[in-house]
């Protein structure tokens, strides 16, 4: 791994990979598939983009005092690497 993609963030490569990137498998001498990485990880991206807006979210609803669960919301802080108000 080089010291560039060490440093990127996950949402960082998965962004930077060209959306039409495929890549030919050859499953035996008479099975092939051809794999489009390039849509899955453009979807992968936003799906995780989703998911910590969902998680920030409700973490802004216990802190607003609309919700009272103090265990769930300790671990979605933990999951986004954010410190607890």
């Amino acid at each position: 791994m080089s010291e560039q993609t060490a440093d990127a963030s996950l949402l960082e490569l998965l962004r930077n990979v060209p959306k039409d990137g495929r890549t030919w498998y050859e499953h035996g001498w008479c099975h092939h598939q051809n794999i489009p990485y390039g849509n899955l990880c453009n979807d992968a991206a936003n799906r995780i983009i989703l998911l910590e807006s969902a998680l920030r979210n409700f973490c802004q609803r216990v802190e607003r005092g609309e919700i009272k669960s103090a265990r769930t919301y300790k671990k979605f802080k933990e999951l986004l690497g954010e410190a607890m108000i």
